[in-house]
């Protein structure tokens, strides 16, 4: 993604049994390494390789591929990309996570670069918490708020602490794998929304 253009990094994290932060999306790994098991269930080293070529969910017909078949620590990405923004998603309710990667992103200076949260008020209240050098994101409640002051023009009244807006194009679900299910009327719907 780099190496084509890219803006920022959207990373999610977990938290290994023995307490490593590792980028992946999903806790377990059945879809992308074939092994029905949690991250949190095993330590860095017990964690199965990404499959040869995986899936890329949002974009129908396209795999991608690699050499390095390993799951990636978060602080080998901030090692091989040291200027590169990033955009981390706590995927779980987990204190030990929330630290472990406030200490990765200060012990590499990354303050500036860095913004993370969840969709989940509670995750992001922690993560203000735990460092509010790093600029949090809006979560779905404080969008919903934003969006309701928005409309009632009291907007410009009410201050808000999370610095970035991630909002996902409704129309992503068209390139899903089967888009033939999906209704004219919702086809509108997306659009509309989009």
């Amino acid at each position: 993604a780099v190496n084509i253009g890219t803006d920022m990094l959207e990373l999610d994290c977990h938290l290994t049994k023995d307490e490593q932060v590792v980028v992946s999306h999903d806790e377990n790994l059945k879809r992308s390494t074939g092994v029905d098991v949690n991250i949190s269930d095993l330590k860095y080293s017990e964690l199965p390789p990404y499959l040869c070529k995986l899936d890329v969910t949002f974009q129908k017909e396209c795999h991608c591929e690699g050499k390095d078949n390993r799951i990636p620590l978060l602080k080998e990405v901030f090692e091989a990309f040291p200027q590169t923004p990033v955009n981390i998603d706590i995927k779980v309710n987990n204190n030990v996570l929330i630290k472990k990667v406030s200490e990765l992103v200060s012990q590499y200076k990354r303050e500036h670069l860095t913004v993370w949260g969840n969709v989940n008020y509670e995750v992001v209240s922690k993560c203000l918490k735990e460092n509010a050098d790093i600029p949090i994101i809006f979560c779905l409640q404080r969008v919903l708020l934003l969006l309701g002051l928005f409309y009632t023009g009291l907007l410009p009244f009410i201050p808000f602490k999370e610095e970035f807006l991630e909002i996902p194009m409704p129309s992503i679900i068209l390139k899903l794998k089967e888009p033939q299910k999906i209704t004219r009327s919702q086809k509108f719907i997306i659009w509309l929304a989009d």
